[in-house]
C-alpha cells in the first residue's frame, strides 16, 4: 500500500555529484511508495550521494545519518518483490543513476527489528538475501546491469521471511579505485519495510549472520580488485567465509564422535567444504555447489519384514495377545487408540502396559 505521506528528500540546494549515487524510491510489487518514502537519508545534502567515510564507520549499515529511521515504515506482502531506484541526482533533476565508470557488485541484505522508528541500523543480525558481482558470459558488472535498467534493482523477499519489522540494505560496491588508491567505495541505503502475512518464525542461524560494520574490512580480494587490469575471475566477497562455517559445522558432526562411526563427517567434508575451498583457491567461487550427499551407510542385514501391526495407519489393525489385564483376546477388539501390544506371556510380562484408555473383550 501507498504511503499516505511523501517524505522530503532532505537534499539542499547544492550541487550534487554526478559520479556517485542514492537510493531515493522504494517500489513494492511495481507500486511506487512516493520519493524518499520508507527510506533512511544523509541529512548532509552536499555528500548526500558519497559513499560510505570509513568501512569501520556506523554508517556501512545504512549510510550516513543511518540510524536516523525515517519517518515511515512501508508494507509489502510476503514474497513481494521490492524495486530500488537509483539516481545521480535524488531529486531526479538530471537523468542517471551512477557513472559508469564505478563498476562493482551489488548486495541485498536484511535485518529485522523489534521497532524500526527506534532501533539502530549498526550492528549484528544482517543476513545476506541475494548478490551479482562480475558475470563472465555477459562481461557485465552488477552496476552495469544496474545502469542498463534505468537505476532499477528488483528482487523478491523470500516468502519464509517472518512476519514483521526489517531494515532492507542495498549495497553498491565501486571499484574503480579500489586498487590504485585502496579506496573500495561503498553506497549503502537502507528501507524500513513490514513484512505482512508471512510465517511466525524465520530463525537464520548465527553462523549467517554478519555484524554491520565487520562485515568487510577492505583486506579481501573482492575489495582490492583491479578493475582497469583485470586478472579474472573476480572474487566475490564471502568465499572463505564460506569455507570457515562449512567445516565449522563439519566439526560439530565429530563432536562428540557418534558409536556409529564418522563416515558422513568425512562426507561433508570431503564433498562440500573441501570443494568450497578449491573454488576459492581457484577463484571460480559462485555460491556453494549443488551436490547430493548420499548417505554411507551399512545395508540391511536381510529383507525388511512387514510390520508387526500392518494396518494400524487406516484403522485395520485387529490385535491379538493378551488383553490388558492378562486375558487371552480372540481378535474380535478393534481398537484405534492401541498402539503397542504384547504378543505373548514372556511379552505382557516384560512389556509396560499402555497409558491408554481400551474397550474390554466381551468374555
Amino acid at each position: 500500500m501507498k504511503a499516505a505521506v511523501v517524505l522530503a528528500l532532505g537534499v539542499s540546494a547544492a550541487p550534487l555529484a554526478t559520479a556517485h549515487t542514492l537510493l531515493s524510491k522504494l517500489y513494492i510489487d511495481e507500486v511506487s511508495q512516493g520519493d524518499g518514502t520508507c527510506l533512511r537519508m544523509p541529512e548532509d545534502g552536499s555528500k548526500t550521494t558519497s559513499p560510505v567515510d570509513g568501512l569501520e564507520s556506523d554508517d556501512m549499515a545504512c549510510g550516513a545519518n543511518g540510524d536516523t529511521p525515517a519517518a515511515f515504515v512501508c508494507s509489502a506482502p510476503a514474497g513481494a518483490t521490492l524495486t530500488f531506484e537509483f539516481r545521480a541526482w535524488p531529486d531526479a533533476s538530471n537523468p542517471g543513476a551512477i557513472d559508469p565508470s564505478h563498476v562493482g557488485p551489488c548486495s541485498i541484505y536484511v535485518k529485522k527489528v523489534d521497532d524500526p522508528l527506534n532501533d539502530p541500523a549498526s550492528g549484528a543480525g544482517w543476513v545476506k538475501l541475494w548478490h551479482e558481482g562480475y558475470n563472465e558470459d555477459t562481461g557485465k558488472w552488477c552496476v552495469d546491469n544496474l545502469i542498463a535498467n534505468k537505476g532499477l534493482l528488483s528482487f523478491e523477499l523470500p516468502s519464509g521471511l517472518a512476519k514483521g519489522n526489517y531494515l532492507v540494505r542495498s549495497e553498491i560496491l565501486a571499484l574503480h579505485q579500489a586498487h590504485s588508491k585502496g579506496d573500495p567505495q561503498y553506497y549503502v541505503s537502507c528501507a524500513q519495510v513490514h513484512v505482512e502475512e508471512g510465517p511466525r518464525t524465520f530463525d537464520v542461524p548465527d553462523k549467517y549472520k554478519v555484524s554491520i560494520p565487520g562485515h568487510v574490512d577492505g583486506s579481501e580480494k573482492g575489495n582490492t580488485f583491479d578493475v582497469w587490469e583485470p586478472k579474472w575471475p573476480y572474487l566475490d566477497l564471502g568465499c572463505w567465509a564460506a569455507v570457515e562455517a562449512c567445516f565449522a559445522q563439519g566439526d560439530k558432526c565429530f563432536n562428540p564422535t557418534p558409536p556409529t562411526g564418522v563416515k558422513n563427517c568425512d562426507l561433508w567434508n570431503e564433498k562440500l567444504c573441501k570443494v568450497i575451498q578449491s573454488r576459492c583457491e581457484d577463484g571460480e567461487f559462485e555460491g556453494p555447489p549443488e551436490v547430493e550427499l548420499e548417505e554411507v551407510t551399512n545395508p540391511a542385514p536381510g529383507y525388511i519384514p512387514k510390520a508387526v501391526n500392518s494396518g494400524a495407519a487406516d484403522g485395520s489393525y485387529e490385535p491379538r495377545g493378551t488383553d490388558l489385564d492378562g486375558e487371552i483376546s480372540k481378535g474380535a477388539v478393534k481398537d484405534e487408540r492401541v498402539i503397542g501390544h504384547a504378543t505373548s506371556a514372556a511379552g505382557a510380562a516384560s512389556t509396560p502396559k499402555p497409558k491408554l484408555w481400551r474397550k474390554r473383550a466381551r468374555r
